[in-house]
């Protein structure tokens, strides 16, 4: 031992020796599993987990009884063997790491460095080292504590399953091999699964130890090469947090585009969350990839395989059979296994039995009872893929001391080194340089790094197309030239992926957009502003004005106008029909009424109407009921004058008509006015004339509007896909274009007010009031209509005042005309030459009689002139027992 390695020993005695140790108290010794032997190989697994009750309490599963059996069955067959290791008698002695890399480095100290006299500087003497080599340990984050120290005293070590990539690193794990696949392999071949399916948006679930975190490194620098990338990435603790386990799982459930889930660790802390993320996913599709160390815990045991309710992809190392293994395992009983202490703990775990009775309510287990003569047989023969791993890595350490021994006979001039004396260095050479077959059937063959070549099978467990899949293999996975391949023909064609991918599909008028919720390489679909169009889902191009995106929103294309007609592109088909059917019906009326008057024109009670002013009536609603025909033509500069004049000026017409009949009708039978004085203007002519001239100051003041702000065509870009073609009318020219019918409408009010007492068959107070208050109520509605919209010129406007022309003209036709039509045609006596006004009646109808004594006697108000007389059609008649109308 050179003077180096002595220092080191020296050393670790002072520590280990110190009052503070714990090491240095005496302890039990551990357990171990041993066979001795002339060279002596170490070993390293995992049978227990710290639990509740311990920090090595909880047995770790059938994987890792048949891994310490593997060995001890590996140790026979080489001893029985003659051809390898001839008169060498190798010796093992295995230790239980309980899943803890502290205890581990613990018992590589002790046992395989300093050995049984490890408190005694004997030990550091040169002379035969306590193991030759060591097998395992079992998981990643042990080699990685193990190893560095290993390292200082030469002690090669081949692990069975530990795949980190981090331990291919020399510099630092010089001395370390291993007959598993590194993660260098197992990576690139999720890799390819992710790809193959479109996964690119993933969570990964890491155990919080080397292992674990070097396998989510290698995943996230490859998978980000290929576009792959991770919405969650979390490192799970190996010790079980129910706390920890939930805040996980529902982090890992809060991103539900990420169906896909990877699971790389140690078994035992993803195994629960595992099952957790299904408890908790309800209905939910999730689609799990697990890493080797997953798969065999998941593998060798049918309850657990039947736990996975969701889909899921296994990597797992081939499995192959070692040629009578699983006839020595089945012929194992408590009895005749004393060199395996943790047997004893298996058996009991296993078969739900107890050797001490007097703690347990168990069955007692029989100690003679083998395990293939148990109900549990089924589950134990097919063995873990590790099984063939522990056997080549013992096989790997027979042939490199093989190779010395062979080395020393071809050379016998030459003293030969005992086998327990060679240096690490020289074992770790002809371990590298090593090319055997095993009795597992496979190659081993270590590289510089101490790896061997990579090839992973790949198992699926799941439905496709309503068969059921067990973990069932559908692929493989090969290292050299990396290549993928489902040669399950019929599971390939028929598995539908589940979609796992943050890219949405934009729709066609979408672009991608990087979102601020989302990861960076991600994007969300956001809807191009009207009137423009996605090219390539990366931009928006803006159509120029006047155009709009096709209907495959690929170009633009120019907008037609649309305006006001009966069509229905621009305002619902019933709301330009109805006014325009209401403007039909009013025409007509309108007809009607001025062919009775015409017909019935010299009979006293159109007389009495005042023909010439009623003439003029119906002109101003014939008028307004064409002004719905005037606005749904198309805009041009006259439509538009037209459109403006015909929204006030039947309005003007109707009542200067009113104002002025009712003036004329006031003024005669004014109680305040001399009998005998002549009355002016109250001829027809003036009557006409007088109207006129009120009717000119309107036309003058729209005419003053118009000068202003002619009223124009004009196109309207509504909404980038829609150009309204309307006649533009302000709110200031509405209101005051109106503002003398106001007035108007005042004045006819008030005449009828004061004309309310005359004769019934002159007294039209009641039909005006009628039809004021009801005008009333539409100038206010149309007003306020004016005023809140200041678009009124807007389509929906015009149909308003559409409908406001149309009530216009009914009102005064059914409030005006309709009675005088309803007497003419069917009450024709009281329309009757005949009928005159005594001296104490008016047209012959009773219920007047008094209120005209009253008149005449106490105003003198009965017409006598005779211009008055003529015009109201009225005739003196004397009284029986006179000749003359007496008159105050």
């Amino acid at each position: 031992m050179t003077w180096r390695l002595q220092w080191l020993c020296s050393f670790l005695i002072i520590i280990f020796t110190s009052p503070n140790s714990s090491i240095s108290k005496p302890t039990e010794e551990a357990p171990r599993a041993s066979i001795a032997g002339n060279v002596t190989l170490g070993g390293l697994f995992p049978l227990h987990f710290p639990g509740e009750t311990g920090p090595c309490s909880v047995f770790n599963s059938l994987r890792a009884i048949q891994e310490i059996e593997a060995l001890l069955f590996s140790i026979d067959q080489i001893n029985a063997n003659e051809t390898l290791l001839p008169n060498i008698t190798l010796g093992v002695k295995a230790f239980d790491t309980c899943g803890d890399a502290t205890s581990a480095l613990n018992s590589a100290v002790k046992e395989f460095v300093l050995g049984k006299k490890w408190n005694s500087d004997e030990h550091c003497a040169e002379h035969e080292r306590p193991v030759i080599g060591v097998i395992g340990p079992g998981y990643s984050y042990e080699a990685v504590h193990i190893t560095p120290f290993l390292n200082l005293f030469e002690i090669p070590l081949i692990s069975y399953s530990a795949t980190s990539p981090e331990l291919s690193e020399k510099d630092e794990f010089e001395y370390f091999s291993r007959t598993a696949t590194s993660d260098d392999y197992q990576i690139p071949a999720i890799i390819d699964l992710l790809v193959r399916f479109n996964w690119t948006y993933v969570s990964i679930l890491y155990t919080d130890e080397s292992y674990g975190e070097a396998g989510y490194e290698g995943l996230k620098k490859e998978g980000e090469k290929k576009g792959i990338y991770f919405a969650n990435k979390i490192a799970v603790p190996q010790k079980y947090d129910k706390v920890k386990f939930k805040e996980i799982v529902d982090a890992i459930l809060s991103t539900p585009k990420a169906t896909v889930i990877i699971l790389f660790g140690v078994d035992s802390a993803l195994e629960p969350i595992l099952y957790m993320i299904q408890e908790y996913a309800g209905n939910r599709s999730l689609q799990f990839v697990g890493s080797d160390s997953l798969a065999s815990a998941i593998n060798e045991e049918l309850n657990k395989i039947q736990r996975v309710t969701q889909q899921a992809f296994f990597f797992n190392l081939p499995t192959s059979r070692v040629e009578g293994f699983t006839k020595y395992f089945l012929n194992l009983s408590v009895q005749g296994n004393e060199r395996n202490p943790w047997f004893k703990d298996f058996f009991e775990m296993f078969m739900n039995c107890t050797f001490d009775n007097l703690t347990s309510d168990k069955p007692n287990c029989d100690p003679y009872l083998t395990l293939g003569s148990t109900d549990y047989s089924s589950q134990v023969k097919d063995f873990t893929q590790s099984v063939p791993l522990v056997v080549d890595a013992v096989y790997a350490f027979a042939h490199a001391l093989n190779y010395f021994l062979e080395a020393c006979q071809k050379n016998m001039s030459q003293s030969c080194v005992p086998l327990n004396k060679i240096p690490g260095d020289q074992v770790l050479n002809a371990l590298r340089k090593q090319v055997f077959r095993s009795p597992s059937g496979s190659v081993v063959n270590f590289t510089k790094a101490g790896d061997v070549m990579g090839v992973y099978d790949i198992f699926y467990n799941g439905k496709v197309d309503g068969k059921k899949y067990e973990y069932a293999k559908v692929g493989q996975w090969r290292g050299l030239g990396q290549k993928l391949q489902f040669p399950d023909s019929e599971w390939e064609k028929k598995f539908s992926p589940l979609k796992s991918t943050c890219e949405t599909v934009c729709d066609v008028n979408q672009y991608r957009r990087k979102s601020s919720r989302t990861p960076w390489h991600c994007w969300e679909c956001k809807d191009c502003k009207a009137g423009s169009y996605a090219v390539n889902e990366t931009v928006c191009h803006e159509c120029p004005k006047g155009e709009k995106p096709d209907i495959a929103r690929k170009l633009c294309v120019e907008i037609i106008p649309v305006y006001l007609t009966v069509d229905g592109k621009v305002v619902s088909l019933y709301l330009v029909v109805l006014p325009m059917v209401f403007a039909s019906i009013g025409l007509v009326a309108v007809l009607f009424v001025f062919g009775i008057f015409v017909k019935y024109w010299n009979t006293p009670l159109v007389k009495a109407s005042g023909r010439e002013l009623s003439s003029l009536l119906l002109l101003g609603i014939h008028l307004a009921f064409l002004f719905p025909f005037v606005a749904i033509s198309r805009p041009s500069p006259v439509k538009c004058f037209w459109q403006f004049v015909l929204g006030s000026l039947p309005f003007t017409i109707c009542f200067v008509a009113i104002a002025v009949k009712n003036n004329r009708t006031y003024r005669i039978f004014n109680p305040n006015r001399v009998i005998t004085a002549q009355l002016s203007m109250i001829r027809p002519k003036s009557q006409i004339l007088v109207s006129l001239g009120l009717i000119t100051f309107q036309l003058i003041l729209l005419s003053a509007l118009m000068l202003l702000n002619f009223p124009r065509d004009e196109l309207i870009y509504s909404d980038f896909k829609t150009i309204n073609y309307v006649c533009i009318t302000s709110q200031e020219q509405m209101f005051l274009s109106h503002l003398y019918n106001v007035l108007l409408l005042v004045a006819c009010t008030y005449y009828g007010y004061k004309t309310k007492n005359i004769p019934r068959n002159f007294n039209e107070a009641k039909h005006i009031a009628f039809a004021m208050y009801g005008l009333c109520v539409s100038m206010l509605a149309f007003g306020v209509v004016v005023l809140l919209n200041s678009q009124f010129s807007s389509d929906y406007g015009v149909v308003v005042e559409m409908m406001h022309n149309n009530l216009f003209g009914f009102i005064i036709i059914v409030c005006f005309f309709v009675p005088k039509v309803y007497i003419i045609l069917y009450k024709p006596e009281e329309n009757a030459n005949n009928v005159t006004v005594a001296t104490n009646s008016v047209m012959g109808i009773e219920s007047d009689v008094v209120r005209t004594r009253e008149h005449r006697r106490s105003h003198n108000q009965f017409p006598t002139n005779g211009i008055e007389v003529e015009e109201f059609n009225i005739k003196k008649v004397e009284p029986a027992n006179t000749h003359t109308m007496e008159a105050k």
